[in-house]
Parts: C-alpha cells; structure tokens; sequence
C-alpha cells in the first residue's frame, strides 16, 4: 500500500476515478475488492458490471490493481504489468498504443506500437503472441484491463454503418477471450462496463459465454462501507467530520446507487471550501457541504463556475464544441456514451488552433477540478486522448444536456442528407432538395458551420453532401428561369391585348374626325368619274363596315367606362386626380375637334357630365384624406415620443449596467413619463426593464431579504388570502414569510428530510410538505407537524403538491416517478401507503404534474403529455387519461428528457424545455385522437434549459425561470408570447419564480430569495 499522503493537497479526487497510487485514500472496498480477486483468479476474466456512478473504474485501478501490485493473489507468482486502454474507434490500436507504453516491445522483433497492433491483427492468437515475444520477464504475470468497454458496441455500429465487411470489433474480442481462457502465457483479463448495455453483448460471438461464468456485478455500499469511504480519506488528512454531515449524505444517497463520483466531488469541493475557511479545529459540516451545493448540485455549479471563468466568448464556443464531440446520447441510452477523442481531432472539429483547445482543456482538468482527464500531470500533445471523467456529467450539467440535445438533433438531420445524397449518387436515383426546404438547409448549415473535420465522427462524404446541395441550387435556378420565361410570355401576351384595345379606340377617334371628308371625297369620286364607280362603292362599303366596327368597339369602351366610373370612385384620391386630368385633356381635345359636328359635342358633354361626378368623388376623398393623414400624423407623433421613450430607457439600462446609477435612473425616469405622457402601453418591455434595473440599483436591500441555503430544486407556495409564502430551503427546512414588503421569513420549521413539494390548504391552515419518504402536513399557527409513510417514491420522492377538491372532499394531490395520489387533508394520519390515484406503466416516468385554473390535470411523462380527469365510482377514486399529445410528435425529436417544465392556464398549456425553448398549445385543439393539425407556437425564450413555469392568475403574463441566470416576465397575446420581455438578472441559475399578488418572487442559486414589483408606477414610487 502506498504511503504517500497524496498526489494533491485534497483527500478525495473528484469526478474521475481513483488510480493506482491512490490506494491509502479508497477505503470502504475492501470487500469488493477480495471478491473479485477471487473472481479474477477463478477463471482469468472478470466482468465488473455497475449502473453509471457505481465506482467501476475505481475498484479495478485503486483496489484490483493495487491489491495483485501487493502480491495477495496466491496462485499468481511473480509480478504483475498491468495494461488498461478503452476501446474508442480504434480498439486495436488502442491497445497497442498502450503496451507500446508499458515496454513490452522487444528491440529483436518490433520496436513500434505499429508492430504490436500488425501482430494483434492476425487472430485469436494475437494478444498472446505479443506477450511471448515482448521483453517483458518470464514470470511476469499480465492484467489486461478494457476500461469503459461498452464503447465496442458503438465502434461496431460505425462499422456498419461503413458497410466494409470488417468485424475489428468482433476480432477484438475474440482475442480477450481466447487470451484469458489459454493458460500457455500468464495473461488475465478484466472489464468494466456499464450494466445498461448488457443487452449488446449478445450480438457478439463467446461475448455472453464469457460474461455469464465471470461477471461481478457491483453491490451497493452498506452504512459501514460508506462511513468508512467518507471519513477515511477525511482522518488520512488529520481532519474530522460531523456526524450530521454523515447523515445528511446518507440522506442524499437514498435510492441514489449511482452517485460515487458526484460523492467524491461534493466532498472534494466541500474539502477546499473549509480548507479556504482556514479552521483546522473545526470539523467538516454541514455548512461547508450545503455551501458548495450537496451531492446533487455541486457538479452543475462547479461546471458553470469553470465555464464562466473562460476569458473569451470565442473560448466558451470552443469548449461547447470540445463537449458535444467527447459525448453522445442516443435512443438507446439516455443518460449518454462517452466518446474519447484525440486533441488532434479536436483542433480538427472546432476550427481553431492547438493552444485554444487546451486552453479549454487544461481549465476542466486543472486540480481542484479534474472534469476532463488526462490528469494534469500529462502534458497535451496532438494525439493525446481527452475523456470527460465520469457520464454523471453528462446527465448533470445542464449546459452540457442541452448541447447534447442539439448536437444529437443536427447529426441526426445531417445523416437523413447523407442518405440523400448517396441515393440521389446512386444508380436508382433520387430526387433533389426543393424550396422552400432547400433554403432552409443552406441557412441551416451555414449556421451551424458543418464542415469536414465535425461531417468525419458521422459517417458518409461531406463532399457528396455539398455536391447534393449544390446540384439542388441548380436546379432551382433553371425552375426559376422557366417560371421567368413563363411570367414574360404572360404579360407580352396582356400587352399585346391592351395594345389592340387601345388600338381600335384610337381607330374610333380617327375614323369620327374623318367621316364627313370621307363621304365627300367619295362623293366627288363618283361624279367625276363614272369608270371608278365601282371601285369606290366597294371602298365606301369597306370604309362603312370599319366604321360600323369601330363604332361598336367604341360603345362597348364606353359602357366599360361608365362602369369604371363607379369602380374608380372608391379608388385612392390620387388615382381619381389622375383620372380626371386626363378626362379633362381628352374633352380638350375633342371640343377642339368638333367644331359644329354634333356627334363629338355630343361626346364631350358626356365626358364632361363622368368628369363632374368623378370631381365630387374628389372633392370627398380629399376632404377625407386631410382628415386622415391629421389623424395619422398625430399619432406618429405619438408612436415616435413613445420609440423616444424606449431609446431612452435602454441608455438608461446601459448606464446602469456600467454603475453610473444616477444618469442611468434619471433617464429611465424621463423615459416613463414620457411613454406615460403619450399614452403608450402600460407594460413597456423596454421601460419596465430599465426600471426594474433601477429598482435593483437604488434599492437593493428591499430586494435581496432573507438570505438562505436552498434545497436542491428549491419550491415555494404562494397562499393568495393569508398572503404567505413557503419556502423549501436549507435542505431539511420550511420556512414561511411573515410579511412580502419587506419580504422577511419565520424561523425554520426542520422535518429531517429534503423537502421537494409544497402545497397550502386553501384555507391556509395547513402548509403540506413533500420529502423522498414521507409526506408532511405543518399545522402553521402552532407548529405542530403530523407524518405520512409513503411507499415507492421514485428518486425525486414527491416533486409536486396540489390542494384539491372530489366529491367535496379536501385533499392535497402529490406526485412521484410513477404515480400520482391524494390524501385527505384533516385526516392525515400516520397509516402508510396513501391511495395512489393513477400510476404510470413502468416505463413512463413522470416529469411533470400540473393543475389548471379549471381543476384540470395535466400530466408530462416520458413520452406523452396528457390531461387527467377524475372518476369516482362508489368509495374508490382514481385518475383516467384523457387527452393526449404524442411528445416527440409534438416538438419534433425522439428525446424523452427534452420537456422539463410546465404550466397551465385557462386556454393555454406551456412546456419548457432543456433548450430554452417554449411551447404553447391551445387547450381546445388539443383532442383525444392526439396532435392532428395543433397551432403550436414555440418561443426560444432562454438560453439555456427552463427550471419552471408559471402563469398569473389571469394567464394574461408568463414567468419562466432558467439555468442562464434569468426569470422573464412575457406577455401573453391569443394564445402566443409577446416578443417583449423582461429580464430579471440574477448571478446564478434561478430554481423557481412565480407571481405572489403584486409581486414576483424568485429562488436563485445564490442562495436567496428574491422579491420584485410588477407594477411600473411602484417601481417609480420606490425610487422617488
């Protein structure tokens, strides 16, 4: 055992896992460790097999390894090499690289870890082969350790997916396999693999066999294990830790097998931070675990902190990129895979050089942090391999489950186009992409920057994808030429047509001048010459039937016009004036004309009667447009003192931003009056924004009362008559206000566990509580607290509560993972097992409850939300499904963990995601046959993922609050968010908020509760 006090100046290592030379610190194992020694020794393999968090990888490197380094294990004489790789994309290579590293390379036969892996490659044989002709002495005995090993069922879909024939996945394990069954060469194999791919295994030849005589599947720690895993390393240090910390953990772990290294790293942060208190003398408690967020959300502030520490928006781009290609969810697996990557590959996929990846790197496993492996100790080279240090990371950092969410969405889109475009390549054929689709492609790659390095980690050529693309690009130029040619060949033809008409009018006119010329020179023809009789008869008749033509022509033009007339009267008044003046010139025209020719006097005088009414018409409409453009130009001056307005709000903002608070307030100030003197909107985003900013500013101890830890996921209950407000808060703790101006609290009412779910009686007696085990009803006036033993409660224990009212009956409604119950609220009593109303089939986990304004329920599982209603048969009641939308049908993915909150109004249900995104879905489309033609509106409304929604009473305004720091107050327009909003700031993720009368209250990560006005002339008053 090692002696050393150890590798860094914190008894515990954090997320990643313990290694070899921690063995002094790993305590609580020692009988997991014997057992699979024995396991080991029995048939040379072992499997260790655990959920994710079980402490795999630790009890093979600092317990296994250490303990055959030792030399307990009898039967294997000699001393030990111990070789650990992971599979990745290259398993073989891998390996090799591996035992290249270890010395096992003789100078006589190979040198280079190329050589290794040519010889791996051969067969079954291979490993053995190696090691018979390393330089390794004879009576060496050699473990060879696959860490992480489920990454070989990855690698062989992307062989599939390759379509080359090659099994490497299959001949890998055919060479563990025949290595640890040989006895010739002393080589032993271990495993380590999540117990959610078990399944996998049995697509794989001798895979199953193998697993079934050697598996050890990881046993919970019992209370002596994990006193002893907590307080070991603690003593080792010379410190001491307190027994209500040591019950408080036990608390944290209940039905929590999976969260080892989310342990260790509370514990590693809950150790530096008393460390920086410098109080050697006190021991580690509860105040230092609380502090740093407990077991449950240390890891999501410790993540947040690192990122918002990088110095540069560019670098926080970089380290998105950096965690999307090290992680992968899947249908398969929720929780999310592991994908090491070299940093060559990464450099490669974010698109910039060598030193800002490490920059990024190097921030994420610095000591003290070590979220990201390799160790520090390490130096970063081109093909160094970078892991995140343990899949809890995946599942609680919030920021890294909505970039995982996305990344799954664009590869998942981007393969649907590589499918395309190899059909379209194909000798079948295919079709291209067309508009307004194709646009929406090329905005959509251009956005999200795909490019050839990101293209490679998805399969199929880039390039086939942007020749596809652009192919379709052409062939929506040459459509777009033909429906120009198309378009042409239209309005020639109109021309055309309006050309003959106007022809044959202008015809009209001429023939009318001419006609008594016309008559007379014919005449004279005919006297003067007998012999032309004929041919000018033929040409009088001619003439005749094209004036008899024209003079059709002419009545069918007038008959349009006297129509016309009455269309153009309700024309625009420019369009009449134009009218008119040419009217006014033709009767010029013919007046002059006419002469005593009464046929055109005759014509005139009509034009001159149509230009009359037409200047009545006039007449009217610009009376009416003087009218209308005063109006007009009254309220855009109006329009643009209010724009003046919001200007000048938002410099006030921004002074106010950079401390100049007194220039800054006087403007927001100048700003409301103004938007109040020119009648503009009552809640003006902008306005109310920097008021509420100036609020903050001038006023800030009203706003920051009542300073205290939260609970994890922290929640409150508002009761409107009695004007009191419950808070979860300091993990075991309730407290309740004594007053909302200023907002102070009562002493903490303690129940002895987390508490998750409140609710008020409605008449306000009761405050009921809901823990991991029990449920508590708080009789508030005289403290008394009564006790109800529930059974299955899940993980989260009861999440929600909610007063309400059956067959006239008071209850308080709670749900839990999988079901949902009522109990009755002056009967509490101390039975067990509270009926459960309604309960999920094992698969569906219930995210979300929620009662609406008109006591509908609705409910958010894994795949469905649905609405509840009651029926009541005799004595038993219970919850029947109603209707019901299909979730993935609904937002447009197949991920069940992207809908995380929700809210209900009398017409409206609201869903927040893990993105930041919003739906809204009308209460009456929704029907029982599911989503046929749903107007949802989607909002991207936050910036990282929604922790709770909520609407006011009137569901007229929606409160959303997030992990980016924000709650923003949204008004509500027929069935649609507003695009203004209001932020309320806060420097840490904001756990809650809802509407508490006049007021807003939020539940902030910094561990305080906050109060804000909702009303514009209150905030003013405040500041006056």
């Amino acid at each position: 055992m090692s002696t050393q006090t150890s590798r860094t100046a914190n008894p515990f290592p954090g997320l990643r896992p313990f290694q070899e030379d921690e063995d002094h610190l790993f305590f609580g194992r020692e009988k997991k460790v014997k057992e699979l020694l024995s396991k080991l020794q029995e048939g040379h393999f072992v499997a260790v097999m655990g959920a994710s968090g079980s402490g795999k990888s630790s009890l093979v490197k600092s317990g296994l390894v250490s303990a055959l380094q030792s030399g307990v294990m009898d039967s294997a004489s000699g001393s030990w090499k111990v070789v650990t790789s992971t599979p990745g994309e290259h398993p073989m290579k891998n390996l090799a690289e591996a035992m290249h590293k270890l010395g096992m390379a003789s100078e006589a036969d190979f040198m280079w870890a190329d050589d290794i892996e040519n010889t791996l490659r051969q067969g079954p044989n291979g490993l053995v082969d190696v090691v018979a002709k390393s330089s390794l002495p004879s009576n060496t005995q050699l473990l060879v350790v696959v860490d992480q090993f489920e990454e070989i069922f990855r690698f062989a879909e992307i062989e599939k997916a390759r379509n080359s024939g090659q099994r490497e996945s299959q001949d890998f394990i055919d060479m563990l396999m025949h290595a640890s069954q040989q006895r010739t060469v002393p080589i032993y194999v271990c495993l380590t693999m999540r117990s959610d791919f078990l399944e996998e295994c049995t697509t794989f030849d001798g895979l199953p066999e193998a697993i079934n005589a050697g598996q050890y599947l990881i046993p919970r720690m019992n209370t002596e294990e994990l006193n002893a895993a907590i307080t070991g390393p603690i003593n080792a240090f010379g410190a001491e830790v307190s027994p209500y910390l040591l019950d408080l953990i036990h608390n944290d772990l209940v039905e929590q097998s999976d969260q080892l290294p989310l342990l260790q790293h509370a514990l590693m942060r809950t150790w530096d931070y008393w460390k920086s208190l410098d109080q050697p003398n006190t021991p580690l408690g509860l105040e230092h675990y609380q502090h740093v967020g407990t077991l449950h959300l240390a890891l999501s502030y410790h993540a947040d902190e690192i990122y918002d520490s990088l110095p540069s928006d560019q670098s926080r781009k970089v380290c998105e990129l950096v965690f999307k290609a090290l992680t992968e969810k899947n249908a398969e697996h929720k929780e999310g895979v592991r994908r090491p990557t070299k940093m060559s590959d990464l450099v490669e996929i974010s698109m910039v050089d060598f030193d800002q990846v490490a920059e990024v790197v190097e921030a994420f496993r610095a000591p003290g942090r070590n979220l990201l492996m390799p160790a520090v100790s390490e130096p970063l080279a081109p093909e160094t391999v970078i892991d995140i240090s343990h899949e809890s990371l995946m599942r609680i950092w919030q920021k890294l489950v909505r970039w995982s969410l996305e990344e799954r969405e664009v590869a998942h889109r981007y393969g649907n186009l590589v499918t395309r475009a190899q059909m379209w390549q194909s000798p079948v054929g295919g079709s291209l992409v067309s508009n307004p689709e194709l646009k929406d492609t090329l905005y959509w790659m251009k956005d999200q920057q795909l490019h050839k390095g990101w293209a490679a980690r998805y399969g199929g050529d880039f390039q086939q994808v942007i020749d596809y693309l652009q192919a379709s690009k052409e062939g929506e130029k040459t459509q777009k030429v033909m429906v120009r040619r198309g378009k042409r060949v239209r309005v020639t033809a109109v021309i055309l047509a309006l050309a003959l008409i106007s022809a044959a009018v202008l015809a009209w006119n001429a023939l009318q001048g001419r006609s008594e010329a016309e008559e007379a020179y014919t005449q004279a023809a005919a006297e003067r010459d007998e012999a032309e009789a004929g041919r000018q008869q033929a040409m009088a008749e001619t003439e005749e039937v094209r004036r008899q033509m024209a003079l059709a022509a002419a009545q069918g033009f007038e008959a349009q016009g006297n129509q016309a007339a009455v269309e153009l009267a309700t024309m625009r008044a420019d369009s009449l004036g134009e009218l008119i003046a040419l009217l006014q010139e033709q009767i010029e025209l013919e007046t002059q004309r006419a002469d005593d020719n009464a046929e055109l006097a005759a014509s005139a005088q009509a034009r001159v009667a149509v230009l009359d009414s037409l200047t009545q018409v006039y007449g009217v409409q610009l009376a009416e447009s003087a009218e209308q453009r005063a109006v007009a130009l009254a309220e855009a001056r109006r329009l643009k003192a209010v724009t003046d307005a919001e200007i000048l709000a938002n410099q006030g903002y921004q002074l106010l931003r950079r401390n100049q608070v007194q220039r800054g307030k006087d403007l927001v100030l100048a700003a409301y009056d103004t938007n109040r003197v020119h009648d503009g909107p009552e809640f003006n985003a902008a306005i109310f924004q920097a008021l509420t900013e100036a609020y903050v500013s001038t006023s800030r101890p009203s706003t920051y009362e009542a300073k205290f830890y939260l609970t994890e996921w922290p929640s409150a209950s508002f009761h409107e008559s009695s004007q009191k407000l419950a808070v979860s808060a300091s993990y075991d703790q309730v407290r309740v206000s004594t007053s909302l101006d200023p907002l102070t609290f009562s002493d903490p009412i303690s129940l002895g566990e987390p508490v998750i779910g409140l609710a008020w009686s409605k008449d306000g007696k009761y405050l009921f509580a809901g823990g991991r085990k029990y449920l508590y009803r708080i009789e508030v006036a005289i403290g008394e607290v009564r006790t109800l033993r529930l059974r299955g409660m899940g993980r989260r224990g009861v999440f929600y509560m909610q007063p309400v009212e059956v067959e006239g009956t008071e209850y308080v409604m709670y749900a839990t993972d999988y079901n949902v119950g009522i109990v009755p609220m002056v009967e509490f009593g101390n039975e067990e097992d509270a009926a459960v109303v309604f309960t999920t089939p094992d698969f569906e986990y219930i995210r979300q409850l929620q009662l609406g304004p008109e006591g509908d329920i609705w409910l958010i599982t894994d795949f469905t939300m649905m609405e509840l209603s009651w029926n009541t048969r005799g004595s038993e009641t219970n919850l029947r499904k109603g209707k019901q939308v299909v979730l993935r049908d609904l937002i447009g993915t197949n991920e069940e963990m992207f809908l995380e909150a929700l809210a209900v109004s009398s017409t409206e249900v609201a869903l927040g995601t893990t993105s930041g995104d919003v739906f809204l879905i009308p209460k009456d489309e929704i029907t029982l046959r599911g989503n046929e033609r749903l107007s949802i509106y989607r909002h991207s409304l936050h910036r990282d993922g929604i922790t709770h929604l909520e609407f006011d009473k009137a569901g007229t305004r929606l409160l959303s609050s997030s992990f980016d720091h924000t709650s923003k107050l949204v008004l509500m327009e027929e069935g649609k968010i507003r695009l203004q909003e209001v932020n309320l700031d806060h420097k840490k993720s904001v756990w809650w908020g809802g509407f508490c009368n006049d007021y807003i209250v939020t539940l902030n990560g910094e561990e305080s509760v906050r109060r804000w006005l909702t009303k514009p002339e209150e905030l003013v008053a405040s500041m006056k």
